[in-house]
């Protein structure tokens, strides 16, 4: 075996097997790791060159053209991020992305580290972390929302992670046309709506779980093909089922802040509906803005309210297909799926 490089091993028949060898004690340097648009797109399956656990850049490492959130398989048969200073069990490969055709990275020795931990998990509190649940075969995918004042709402490679898939359903973030499994973000202020995609497997029953949240913060689902939308933190388990033919662009993540608020609640007298190409939004009851978004999360048009009549949004710019439209009344939003013809 190569010091340095991921192995997946199986053999049918159970059995002990022996490593010999002389354990290494030296930093590892890895250079211009390939990147294959369309074969891999870049990502390499390292090995963990010590025997003992690691710490993910943990600071000394140094790392160039390589995105910084690694992936480990996860034992629910989809990939789990890793952001900096996660522990790698020991024996555990990983994988990195390059992101650019010249590259390097060199694992330090001080990156070891005495950890019994067999699975990393994050303690801070500025993420969210959503899991797609296959209640079939109990395979399950991970996504995480990261709030970081250092990122853009576009793909970074220093904070961000491409979606990979594996055997679990597929359940990733949008950021324009880009999927995430880890998408950093400056902020999250109440209007922010996050598209998500999903991509069932051979299952047909799902579930979507908030596994960990932001406090002060309540976390909706939207489901746009039901038109359901859950409060997570409240339930924080969504089922459903899916067909093969379905929309891929379904969910939508959506926020309302709790600081300052007694007991917060979408707002609900507005109606929202299409007719000639319009978007009329009636029964604003207080100054409010209007968003209206395209599949990928990117606003198309937007305007201000003062809550007096109907408001109209013309739409002949726009090309047919399914848009969302919120309507954010101070710290609270409503949003809807609306279809142009």
């Amino acid at each position: 075996m190569v010091n340095g490089n991921g192995y997946l091993v199986a053999y049918q028949t159970a059995a002990t097997k022996y490593i010999t060898g002389t354990p290494n004690n030296s930093a590892l340097t890895l250079t211009n790791l390939t990147k294959t648009t369309g074969k891999g797109e870049g990502w390499h399956l390292l090995g963990n060159p010590f025997t003992s656990a690691i710490k993910w850049n943990n600071g000394s490492y140094a790392i160039s053209g390589i995105g910084l959130v690694a992936k480990l398989m996860g034992n629910m048969g989809g990939y789990t991020d890793i952001s900096e200073n996660s522990i790698i069990p020991a024996m555990q490969g990983f994988f990195v992305q390059a992101v650019s055709a010249t590259n390097a990275i060199t694992i330090p020795l001080n990156a070891r580290i005495h950890d019994a931990t067999s699975w990393m998990k994050s303690t801070e509190n500025s993420h969210i972390l959503l899991t797609a649940n296959d209640l079939e075969s109990q395979m399950a995918q991970e996504s995480w929302v990261r709030v970081n004042d250092q990122a853009t709402s576009g793909y970074d490679y220093q904070y961000d992670s491409h979606f990979m898939p594996l055997y679990a359903p597929q359940f990733y973030s949008l950021a324009g046309d880009e999927k995430l499994s880890t998408n950093s973000l400056p902020s999250l202020p109440a209007e922010s709506l996050i598209p998500f995609g999903f991509v069932k497997n051979d299952a047909s029953s799902f579930s979507i779980e908030l596994k960990e949240s932001i406090d002060g913060y309540q976390v909706f689902l939207k489901d746009l093909k039901t038109n359901m939308d859950q409060n997570l933190t409240e339930n924080p388990v969504y089922t459903f089922t899916s067909e093969a033919n379905d929309d891929t662009n379904r969910f939508l993540l959506h926020f309302l802040s709790t600081v300052g608020t007694s007991n917060p609640v979408l707002p609900t007298t507005s109606r929202i509906y299409i007719s000639n190409r319009n978007i009329y939004i009636e029964g604003l009851d207080a100054k409010a803005e209007i968003l209206v978004r395209n599949m990928l999360g990117q606003v198309v048009a937007s305007r201000n309210a003062n809550g007096t009549g109907a408001q109209v949004i013309n739409t002949a710019n726009l090309t047919a297909g399914v848009y969302v439209v919120s309507v954010v009344t101070g710290n609270q939003v409503r949003s809807e799926k609306v279809v142009i013809k």
